[in-house]
């Protein structure tokens, strides 16, 4: 491998580490909105947000949370949730 070939190489390499493949910063679903989760899918969400995954319901309680749930998981935000949305749901 010449200089300029292995130049480039290395280039395109920092070029896709940086970016990582997806998005790398999560959405933030508010009051009201709900979706199903695709996996490597990452939400941030309120506290009162319900997740239905394999036929299990939980409701997000608490702050600064981190939830792994099934691809395919449904994430609903109640209408009249208020609060920062700092609770991380991740898909797997």
């Amino acid at each position: 491998m010449n200089r300029r070939t292995f130049a480039l190489t290395i280039t395109l390499c920092a070029a896709l580490a940086a970016c990582g493949g997806e998005d790398a910063t999560p959405d933030t679903l508010a009051a009201g909105q709900s979706t199903t989760m695709s996996h490597g899918q990452t939400l941030h969400v309120p506290s009162g947000t319900t997740i239905d995954s394999n036929g299990n319901q939980v409701v997000v309680t608490g702050h600064q949370n981190t939830i792994h749930v099934a691809a395919g998981a449904t994430v609903s935000v109640q209408p009249g949730a208020t609060g920062p949305a700092d609770n991380l749901v991740i898909a797997d």
